[in-house]
């Protein structure tokens, strides 16, 4: 182990086992420094999104910050937009960057979660420079020094750091574990503000979504059980191309796919609820749909039976409430036309 790779192992290690953080911005900073890895400095690479902010001169690596502000702002943004989690110790006050993209969500542009090369693009330079002057340089850049002497050294005044070249590889060399370790300490601080939220460490490695897809044997068995109607507003789906498999307690929350939290709907009904949570009556129905494919002994329930081996009723209830104070919050509960007051 040369010099430079034992100085960058003792640098991850030290940050890997410090204690508690009060906010989320260091590890997802280093998440967002883990991509220069993927730079080639021999100039091949053409898919790096914002490789025009690295210049390598020598033994000397030059990183305008706009680099850094695309992985921070995205990374920030599934945790807060889809995922409602807190990122700060302190519930009184939301972390910069949440306020952030709350102002940016509140323009409407954005539906989804903003891609890196939309992010990276001439139209949203206002937004990442926001970013670098009210969280990253404040917030972050001196702070993650007192964890990790020697990182990089900042340009005063400026947008910029210095790092050396033989982190570029190292990082590459070394990505999968270097990720681990990021992703194990954000679960943790994320974990820390957030004492219910489900499978936080799954959200976290957003590169390994779970498939929202049931098996096809599963659907067509819900299907059926449901008299190939919509289980929440009883229409029939005309033509089986417009059913729809929809996650009761919404996937984003969850974040797992279970015959038991899932049900058969059109195409009406699933587009109108979203991410919503349903009105408890509705809830109420799913628990006793669950109860009776527990106690069947037909041959589709036989088949169906794998799918509701890790259900627990209990445990999914209060999932439900905790869903509704930690992440449906103000909304609207969900309830189809005829269901309507």
């Amino acid at each position: 182990m040369n010099g430079n790779t034992l100085q960058y192992v003792r640098m991850f290690n030290r940050f890997f086992n410090k204690g508690a953080m009060a906010a989320t911005y260091k590890p997802i900073f280093l998440r967002s420094l883990l991509d220069l890895g993927d730079y080639d400095t021999h100039g091949s690479n053409n898919k790096l999104v914002g490789k025009q902010w690295i210049e390598v001169d020598g033994d000397t690596v030059t990183l305008d910050l706009n680099f850094i502000a695309v992985r921070f702002l995205r990374y920030c943004w599934d945790l807060e937009h889809s995922f409602k989690l807190k990122q700060s110790s302190n519930p009184n006050t939301s972390a910069t960057i949440v306020s952030i993209i709350r102002q940016e969500l509140r323009t409407g542009k954005h539906k989804n979660p903003p891609s890196f090369a939309t992010l990276a693009s001439k139209q949203n330079e206002k937004l990442r420079s926001k970013v670098i002057q009210e969280s990253i340089k404040p917030q972050v850049l001196k702070y993650l020094l007192t964890d990790m002497p020697g990182l990089y050294v900042h340009q005063k005044r400026t947008n910029k750091i210095k790092l050396d070249t033989n982190l570029i590889p190292f990082m590459n060399k070394h990505r999968t574990i270097i990720k681990n370790g990021i992703n194990y300490k954000l679960t943790l601080c994320l974990e820390t503000f957030n004492k219910s939220a489900p499978n936080v460490a799954m959200k976290v490695d957003q590169d390994s979504y779970p498939s929202r897809k049931l098996s096809a044997v599963s659907e067509e068995i819900l299907d059926f059980e449901q008299g190939h109607r919509c289980f929440y507003c009883d229409r029939s789906y005309e033509i089986p191309k417009r059913r729809h498999i929809d996650h009761v307690i919404p996937f984003n929350y969850i974040f797992s796919t279970d015959a038991y939290n899932c049900v058969a709907a059109c195409i009406r009904c699933n587009s109108s609820k979203s991410d919503r949570l349903p009105r408890q009556e509705l809830f109420d129905d799913v628990l006793d749909r669950n109860t009776r494919f527990l106690n069947k002994r037909d041959k589709f329930s036989r088949a169906m039976r794998h799918s509701f081996s890790t259900y627990d009723q209990e445990w999914y209830k209060r999932t439900y409430d905790n869903c509704k104070t930690d992440y449906h919050v103000d909304s609207l509960f969900f309830e189809p036309v005829e269901y309507a007051v």
